[in-house]
C-alpha cells in the first residue's frame, strides 16, 4: 500500500501570523456586534416600559371613569379633576410630573397618603378637598403589577421613584394645560442617558420638554376640559 508522506508545509498546521489574523476579525466583528446587541435588549426593553405605560394609561382612566360614576349627587367634580390628582394641578409653566412610584400625598397612583391630598378635589366624595376613596393601584390585579423591566421593581416601587437622580423606565404622569383651553394628560418615562429628573433629556426620546407638542411624544391618557 502506498502511503502519502507529508511535507514539512503540511505538518506545521497554522502560523502565529494566521492566527493572529483570525482574532484581529473575530475581533472586529464583535466590535460591530456587541453596541449593537446591547441597543437591541435595551431598545427591547423600552419596548415593554410603553406597553406598561399604554397599560397603565387604560387603568388610568378605568380609575377616573368609576370615581366620577360613584360619587354622591351633591359632588361637583368632573372627569378633569380625578385626572388632575393624578399628574399636577398647577401647570402653568410647562409640563408637570407626578411619579406613579409616588407614596406620598402628591397624587392618587397609589393608596399611601391618599387622605391627605388636600385641595385637589372639589367633593369628590361629599365634602369640600374630599379625596377618591380608591387609588389607580387598588383597581389593579394585585397578582399582575406592572415591572419596570430595567430594574425588575414594581411601577409603584419606591426604587422608581427618581427624587434625586433619573432612573431608567421610571414612569411619570405628566400635566399641561393647552393655551388652547384643554388639559392635556400623558405618561412619560426615563431614558438610559438621562442626568437628572428635571432636564430635557430625562425623557426617552425627548419626550417630555416641559411643552405640549414634547408631552405628545408620551403615552397619551385624555385631553379634557377644565
Amino acid at each position: 500500500m502506498l502511503t502519502k508522506r507529508l511535507t514539512t508545509a503540511e505538518q506545521k498546521g497554522f502560523t502565529l501570523v494566521e492566527l493572529l489574523v483570525v482574532f484581529v476579525i473575530i475581533g472586529v466583528i464583535l466590535t460591530f456586534l456587541i453596541p449593537r446587541a446591547y441597543r437591541a435588549s435595551v431598545e427591547s426593553k423600552y419596548q415593554l416600559v410603553r406597553q406598561t405605560a399604554t397599560e397603565l394609561a387604560s387603568w388610568a382612566n378605568e380609575w377616573a371613569e368609576k370615581e366620577l360614576e360613584t360619587q354622591p349627587p351633591e359632588a361637583i367634580s368632573n372627569l378633569n379633576n380625578y385626572m388632575e390628582t393624578l399628574g399636577d394641578n398647577n401647570a402653568a409653566d410647562g409640563a408637570i410630573i407626578d411619579w406613579v412610584a409616588e407614596t406620598d400625598n402628591t397624587s392618587n397612583w397609589q393608596a399611601v397618603g391618599r387622605e391627605n391630598v388636600s385641595g385637589r378635589m372639589t367633593g369628590s366624595s361629599g365634602g369640600s378637598d374630599t379625596p377618591p376613596d380608591t387609588s389607580v393601584k387598588d383597581i389593579m390585579p394585585q397578582a399582575k403589577i406592572l415591572t419596570n423591566p430595567f430594574n425588575g421593581l414594581s411601577v409603584f416601587s419606591s426604587g422608581n421613584l427618581p427624587t434625586a437622580n433619573a432612573i431608567t423606565g421610571a414612569i411619570g404622569c405628566a400635566y399641561f394645560f393647552d393655551p388652547g383651553g384643554y388639559n392635556y394628560f400623558a405618561l412619560v418615562f426615563q431614558g438610559t442617558e438621562s442626568s437628572g429628573f428635571t432636564t430635557e433629556n430625562a425623557f426617552y426620546a425627548g419626550q417630555a420638554d416641559d411643552s405640549l407638542e414634547g408631552l405628545r411624544n408620551g403615552i397619551f391618557i385624555a385631553r379634557l376640559m377644565p
